[in-house]
């Protein structure tokens, strides 16, 4: 399960990698997620093009036709979204004067590496394999983090909560609530525009919420 786990990370890195490497315009610019992977990039990118039978049986293309379509329609919109969304709300509020940003499930996201903000506190919770490996990563690229690691199990029913009612209970204010028809239309439509064979949506039944602790 670790293992299964840790390769869901580092494919989620490989996704954010992969859409810098080969787009202009980007709907979430990770120019560091390659280098975090380092050799693993070209593997990960080899195994995907061996499977894209898997993803679309009736696929008849160039292997790199086959990687693109691949990484377009299964892997990147989830992750692109996702960071996107969280990094932008995180600058809204850095100017507010936020102080703390605590990534839940980190794995090889490399906020912590972007990240040029002294004054700004990361903490990172992961399983201890994932980050003592990311940590070595770091190390080898010549990278530097300034996150600091909390090892941890985020499967355990100490972490099982409930999505706007819990926000609601603990004191939190929603500001803001995008489905994915939204989502799309905020943060993917340059990249579309550029790119309408190659065009992304965000995936259906996830939710981005910006919650504030009155």
């Amino acid at each position: 399960m670790k293992n299964m786990k840790n390769m869901t990370a580092k494919v989620s890195c490989f996704a954010r990698a992969y859409h810098h490497k080969h787009n202009d315009v980007h709907i979430f610019d990770d120019y560091a997620a390659e280098q975090l992977l380092g050799e693993e990039y070209d593997q990960i990118a080899q195994n995907m093009t061996g499977g894209v039978s898997f993803f679309f049986p009736e696929f008849k293309g160039t292997p790199e036709e086959g990687l693109r379509l691949i990484a377009d329609r299964q892997l990147s919109p989830s992750v692109l979204a996702r960071s996107a969304y969280c990094e932008k709300m995180l600058d809204n509020e850095r100017r507010l004067g936020c102080r703390q940003y605590i990534l839940f499930a980190s794995g090889y996201d490399t906020y912590s590496i972007r990240n040029d903000d002294g004054e700004l506190s990361v903490f990172e919770l992961d399983l201890p394999d994932i980050l003592s490996d990311k940590r070595e990563r770091i190390e080898k690229a010549g990278l530097k983090s300034n996150a600091n690691y909390v090892p941890c199990d985020l499967a355990t029913d100490l972490w099982k909560v409930k999505l706007e009612l819990l926000l609601h209970e603990c004191g939190f204010l929603i500001y803001e609530h995008l489905d994915n028809g939204e989502m799309t239309k905020q943060y993917f439509s340059d990249y579309n525009n550029a790119n309408p064979e190659h065009g992304m949506q965000a995936p259906e039944g996830v939710a981005y919420i910006m919650a504030v602790r009155t």
